[in-house]
């Protein structure tokens, strides 16, 4: 504010000034558009802050690493995570009960079946190779009488 007078306008608002200076302050800023300008933001500037409400004052600043803001148990149900966690392991349990797996016994049979089959493939394997065997023996030994 560029004005000559030196009025302190927020004493004037708040009401702590004595009756003279208040007329003499009200006659200047009838005259003076600078100061009628200052005047009213202050005016405007008390009048809102009349309308907050007034709340207590904190007795101490709480900081973050405060346990004040650490949630609830409860409150941790919630949380997307945590929730998550429970369902993934909700399936697992039920996949685990649901899908038992085959029968040990049928498991059993099917070994001994291509067990049986291996053996039955090697005996005629083996009688094949017996029968050659047996022909080229057959063979030598006619060579050798003769």
């Amino acid at each position: 504010m560029n004005c000559s007078q030196n009025i302190d306008w927020k004493a004037y608002v708040l009401g702590e000034m004595s009756e003279s200076e208040k007329r003499s302050a009200s006659a200047h800023a009838a005259s003076c558009q600078e100061c009628r300008e200052e005047l009213a933001g202050l005016q405007i500037t008390l009048s809102t802050l009349a309308t907050l409400r007034e709340e207590e004052v904190p007795r101490r600043i709480a900081f973050v690493s405060d346990p004040v803001f650490e949630p609830k148990w409860w409150q941790r149900l919630f949380t997307p995570t945590f929730a998550s966690a429970c369902v993934l392991a909700a399936a697992i349990v039920f996949h685990a009960y649901a899908n038992k797996g085959p029968d040990e016994a049928a498991i059993q049979a099917r070994i001994d079946k291509a067990v049986d089959k291996q053996m039955q493939d090697r005996m005629v394997l083996f009688e094949q190779k017996d029968r050659q065997f047996a022909q080229a023996y057959m063979a030598a030994v006619n060579l050798v009488r003769e």
